[in-house]
């Protein structure tokens, strides 16, 4: 069985491929065991927000990719959604989304004396 992280570059590798068809963003894909299974997360943002129907787009659209690619031996549940208020900056582009917007953000160390600023 593939390692989640080669599955979500590869599955991420996709859905960047994809999303430009579609107008959006590529922001993260998680490849999770959770008490019930297995969740493939897709996660897609695009100037204005996404809709219901930029979700079902694209999960039609990625759903017979990975049947093809066969990347994932286990059942999953494959969720494509925005990456809400709580998304997590991870890589160079999602800070550039985020400028210019308020952000809320947590440390591990104390800076200063605290941990959470916004800004």
């Amino acid at each position: 069985m593939k390692k989640s992280i080669d599955i979500e570059e590869a599955v991420f590798a996709m859905v960047k491929e994809a999303s430009g068809k579609f107008g959006l963003i590529p922001v993260d894909v998680e490849y999770v065991k959770e008490k019930d299974g297995y969740y493939l997360n897709i996660y897609i943002d695009k100037e204005g927000g996404v809709s219901i129907d930029d979700c079902e787009a694209l999960s039609r659209h990625l759903d017979p990719l990975l049947d093809e690619a066969d990347l994932i031996g286990d059942a999953y549940t494959m969720i494509v959604s925005s990456p809400g208020l709580g998304r997590v900056l991870k890589r160079p582009r999602d800070f550039l989304f985020g400028m210019g917007k308020e952000v809320d953000i947590k440390t591990h160390a104390a800076v200063d004396g605290s941990k959470e600023f916004t800004g």
